[in-house]
């Protein structure tokens, strides 16, 4: 037996692509953070980037209230309030009454919070493209589909939900 999110469960054998999988997983991950660290010049200081990913939220799905940020991104809630506090204080989103129910507040980004998102997208589309400009089509859409489906695993497995 083994612990994996505070549960006991059987060990498992992996199989050498699993494994292999998982050594390209982390180095993944160690790649994003180093083009998150690139991006970061373009976030004014004191901003944290996970502020810049609710604000990212914000601009493509509208105008969301903080349990729904919280909800949607994967964060928790004290997060999410923070990071929202670093948006206002940075004149990126502003607090409006909820149109449907005036006693709840809902976050808005400004215009201001549109164009460093639109910098960001660029930035971003920028180093996409300097990768998959050497990939035939059919590679890039199967990528994307595979990367769909494992995001969408993740997000069905409920692995942010601790012991439920």
């Amino acid at each position: 037996m083994m612990q994996a999110l505070g549960k006991e469960v059987p060990a498992q054998s992996s199989s050498v692509a699993e494994t292999e999988l998982g050594h390209e997983l982390v180095r993944f991950s160690r790649i994003m953070h180093m083009l998150k660290v690139r991006m970061a010049d373009l976030l004014p200081a004191g901003l944290d980037p996970a502020a810049a990913q609710l604000l990212a939220w914000l601009v493509k799905k509208g105008p969301s209230r903080q349990n729904e940020l919280a909800d949607n991104t994967f964060l928790d809630p004290s997060t999410v309030s923070r990071r929202v506090s670093q948006l206002v204080t940075h004149g990126l989103a502003e607090r409006r009454a909820d149109p449907g129910d005036g006693r709840a507040v809902q976050l808005v980004p400004t215009a201001q919070g549109v164009e460093l998102f639109t910098q960001l997208h660029s930035r971003r589309e920028e180093l996409l493209y300097q990768v998959f400009d050497r990939w035939p089509e059919a590679e890039v859409a199967e990528f994307r589909r595979l990367l769909c489906q494992f995001n969408d695993g993740i997000e069905s497995s409920n692995i942010d939900q601790g012991d439920q």
